[in-house]
């Protein structure tokens, strides 16, 4: 018998086509074009169901190409279901957008842009000054929330009633050195080894870190409490190696890559930026990493060495075929190799 078709399906064909020709990196669309896909497909929004909205909200928040007006509708759909991926993960949001939406928007969706990988000190105020509870221990939580002197005070405000938040300022290695006495006296024993341990690695880097702008030497705190959390099965490395890549970080991500492949940050390093590709992606491989972020990664490499558009395909390809056990068998062959 055959399946039935639903009123609304031959719609949904079309949302589907359309936005596969939008969000496909590989075709260079001028803006106009980019306009008319645009247009077409929010135009369709209204006439699908949840679930056609759902599908194409899930592949909007994972594209690096901006869609113009399509993003704004799906961060603001009715359904937090629709809303919710977009306000998390879709990265072309400017400050202005997102602390427009936060501003003016439910817990849910708050709870929604507190989680996403990089967030301002504009946006993390107003996520303070409006959230819930859950949405504070979201933004704790996350290393990719800039916070103020302040935010770190209304957190600390919080954190002595509540486990949630005292864990979450165990990682914060980023914290205002003048806060940190503060952090310490309320933090449990374990809690406060932890934090103390990567304030005080930060401060074994000695003149090495010092000498950095002090928004690098930020950024080199942030990575410390990452490879914690890591390591304590509370953040992925994914998530972690795509920031980085993304963000051009490529000295961060020889650090994160390094710490988890127990090969030295040089070797790394070396293996990111060779013109070749057979070392990084065995190390990609032997960790496991996700083809999302093993795409950021061939992306980065494609931007720093001005490789031709066949590269990342054939760098793609080559850790496709490699299997995980092959790779680590290779891997602990790169790490009894004598540095230089």
């Amino acid at each position: 018998m055959l399946a039935r078709k639903s009123p609304g399906s031959p719609r949904r064909e079309l949302l589907h086509a359309v936005s596969a020709h939008l969000l496909d990196e590989r075709r260079d669309y001028t803006r106009r074009e980019l306009a008319l896909f645009d247009d077409v497909i929010c135009n369709l929004l209204g006439q699908v169901d949840l679930d056609a909205r759902i599908e194409l909200s899930a592949k909007v928040a994972d594209a690096d190409r901006p869609v113009g007006e399509l993003a704004h509708r799906l961060a603001r759909d009715e359904a937090i279901a629709v809303a919710g991926p977009v306000l998390a993960r879709y990265g072309p949001f400017d400050d202005g957008i997102l602390a427009g939406i936060a501003a003016t928007s439910a817990q849910d969706r708050l709870l929604a842009i507190a989680g996403r990988q990089r967030l301002s000190p504009a946006v993390t105020e107003i996520l303070l000054g409006r959230g819930s509870g859950e949405v504070l221990r979201v933004l704790a939580g996350n290393l990719g929330a800039e916070l103020s002197v302040a935010a770190f005070g209304r957190i600390l405000d919080s954190a002595e009633a509540d486990a949630n938040l005292l864990t979450a300022l165990s990682y914060r290695a980023d914290m205002p050195a003048s806060l940190v006495p503060r952090a310490l006296d309320i933090l449990p024993p374990d809690h406060r080894r932890r934090l103390a341990a990567l304030i005080a690695a930060d401060r074994d880097e000695g003149a090495g870190l010092t000498a950095l702008p002090p928004d690098w030497q930020l950024r080199r705190r942030q990575v410390s409490g990452w490879i914690a959390r890591i390591g304590d099965g509370l953040t992925d490395l994914d998530d972690v190696v795509r920031l980085l890549a993304r963000e051009d970080r490529h000295d961060d991500l020889a650090v994160v890559l390094s710490r988890f492949s127990g090969l030295g940050t040089q070797a790394v390093m070396s293996s990111l930026f060779r013109a070749d590709h057979d070392a990084v992606a065995v190390v990609l491989r032997a960790l496991e990493l996700s083809e999302p972020a093993v795409s950021a990664v061939a992306d980065l490499r494609g931007r720093r060495l001005n490789l031709p558009s066949g590269a990342k395909r054939r760098m793609m390809r080559a850790w496709t075929v490699l299997d995980s056990n092959s790779a680590q068998k290779i891997m602990r062959l790169m790490r009894a190799r004598p540095p230089g």
